[in-house]
């Protein structure tokens, strides 16, 4: 099943959310509209543009979406450095 920015389910939401932020981003780029001359600016642009979309797909009051970008995360034992996390949930029944 394809991820559907409309979808009920917030997971899938969130997934259909991070193609399209990479489908925009990529067509900008291709078209000179966005320059990327390093990594971390590639990071910082495809996380401007998944944050343009977070109102987009929240669909009731009590989603929590979140966007932090060079964060670290314990897994396991080791502490981890990730480039762009993003976090979501609904603690009250949506």
């Amino acid at each position: 099943m394809n991820p559907s920015i409309e979808s009920e389910d917030l997971p899938l939401r969130m997934r259909a959310a991070i193609s399209l932020a990479r489908s925009l981003l990529a067509k900008k780029v291709g078209g000179r509209l966005i320059a990327i001359n390093k990594e971390a600016s590639l990071q910082l642009q495809f996380g401007y543009v998944l944050q343009q979309v977070l109102p987009l797909i929240t669909f009731h009051e009590s989603q929590q979406l979140g966007l932090e970008l060079e964060t670290g995360a314990k897994i396991g034992q080791s502490v981890c450095n990730i480039d762009v996390l993003f976090t979501g949930g609904c603690p009250v029944g949506c």
